[in-house]
């Protein structure tokens, strides 16, 4: 098995709204992959529906159709303004069937496993599905602060979790969308705002 690499950024949608991405990929494929969604990002554009599902459902559906084989596990945060929500956070292998977040932790190939709540935050690690459980756990569903998500970035790190990406729903919630990245216990992180 390849060597894993993480990756995040914020990026615009083709409508202007913000949206953070955090990704694993093998090392050899970041250039690539990175380069890959970012551009497709721009390029997203969906109709401002006041559906929490709605959003959710067409960012899974647009990312699943764009993502190179090469990436592994995505995670995505957008922000559309005057939607309810919470809304506008998906994470997991973008190449599986979508499905909703049930608070569950899975396998989801090549060494990953996800855990997530409906309306975040939701968490893929490079380890156990029970060790991803554990850690999503320490928090409240739907709370998707930066300081709530960092503070699970640092519960991965104490778990010796060497690859992860976190995200939280960026729409119709009090605290604006955020995304963070675990590589040999380095973390980074964005949010919308």
């Amino acid at each position: 098995m390849s060597e894993l690499t993480t990756f995040i950024f914020k990026e615009y949608t083709v409508d202007g709204y913000p949206v953070l991405v955090a990704g694993i990929c093998p090392l050899i494929f970041k250039q690539f992959a990175e380069a890959e969604i970012k551009e497709k990002i721009k390029s997203f554009k969906i109709d401002a529906v006041d559906n929490p599902y709605y959003i959710d459902y067409m960012l899974a559906s647009y990312i699943s159709e764009i993502s190179p084989k090469c990436l592994y596990a995505l995670g995505i945060s957008i922000n559309i303004p005057g939607i309810s929500g919470p809304t506008g956070g998906i994470i997991g292998n973008p190449l599986a069937v979508i499905s909703s977040a049930e608070g569950l932790s899975e396998y989801i190939d090549n060494g990953l496993s996800m855990a997530a709540y409906p309306g975040g935050p939701g968490i893929v690690i490079n380890g156990k599905p029970h060790v991803a459980k554990e850690i999503l756990r320490t928090v409240k569903p739907g709370d998707g602060e930066i300081n709530t998500l960092l503070n699970m970035a640092e519960i991965a790190v104490k778990y010796d979790i060497k690859i992860a990406i976190i995200i939280s729903d960026g729409t119709g919630t009090s605290y604006p969308g955020a995304a963070v990245t675990i590589e040999n216990r380095k973390i980074n992180y964005f949010s919308i705002t």
